[in-house]
């Protein structure tokens, strides 16, 4: 929980929490590591920023950065042109009759969701994100003449993003660019990376950065114990020490 800076129901919710969803919040190791690898597919699980489709979070980035850097006011802006991957131009498949991933007037949660005009407006407006998808809100005048103002064309590098369930390790490429046109000036970002791609080199959370964060929270000698489990974990008989390891820690946590 320690350094999560979101709110922090994701993670211990009593009933929609992601420990829960896991089942780690069960004290029965039996029960818990029952069908383990076949119950669960929690590979290429990343932590989106925005309640929006992946595909719009390096756009976003980038306009975050530009806001940022400039101060824009969403009621500066007449023009913003965001250059995204055919993935996004496409607007192909089951969004294609409600206008898909260009829709600039959504009118339910699913349609305000995968509207990347609709969450420029938002991000723009400064809006928090467990707003993004207030209906009403959303169908305000202010908001969807700020989504008017929004721009396609595409990317110059062209996107890759391959079979999140292949297993060969690979590296997202969701190159971004963003052109803000305001009362003050035309600014431009551009973004070929960003925190939330957990497949990018650089966003990449590699076992030592997991064990250097986990050792941050966990008394030395509890931490060595537990690591050392971990490590050896495919050779144990019974992984009832790893579970008395663990509460062991939680009841010497700093």
């Amino acid at each position: 929980m320690r350094g999560n800076t979101s709110d922090l129901t994701i993670l211990d919710g009593e009933k929609h929490g992601l420990l829960a969803i896991v089942q780690a919040l069960d004290t029965n190791p039996q029960r818990f590591l029952a069908r383990l690898g076949s119950r669960w597919h929690l590979r290429s699980i990343g932590y989106k920023r925005w309640p929006a489709c992946f595909w719009f979070h390096s756009p976003l980035k980038a306009l975050e950065i530009l806001i940022a850097k400039h101060g824009i006011d969403a009621d500066d802006v007449s023009e913003v042109v965001l250059e995204v991957g055919s993935h996004i131009l496409w607007d192909g498949g089951v969004q294609k009759k409600r206008g898909g991933f260009l829709n600039k007037q959504p009118r339910n949660l699913v349609s305000l969701t995968l509207s990347l005009a609709h969450s420029v407006a938002m991000l723009l407006m400064k809006v928090p994100p467990q707003e993004w998808l207030n209906e009403e809100f959303a169908q305000t005048s202010a908001v969807q003449a700020l989504r008017e103002r929004v721009r396609f064309t595409e990317s110059k590098t062209k996107w890759f993003y391959p079979d999140v369930f292949d297993d060969a390790d690979f590296t997202h490429v969701l190159n971004a660019g963003v052109n803000v046109i305001t009362g003050k000036g035309t600014f431009r970002e551009e973004i070929d990376w960003f925190w939330d791609d957990s497949h990018h080199p650089k966003g990449r959370i590699y076992d030592c950065q997991i064990e250097a964060k986990f050792r941050s929270w966990v008394v030395a000698d509890d931490a060595d114990r537990i690591v050392s489990l971990v490590n050896d974990l495919e050779r144990l008989d019974d992984v009832s020490g790893l579970f008395d390891a663990l509460y062991t820690a939680i009841g010497n946590v700093r």
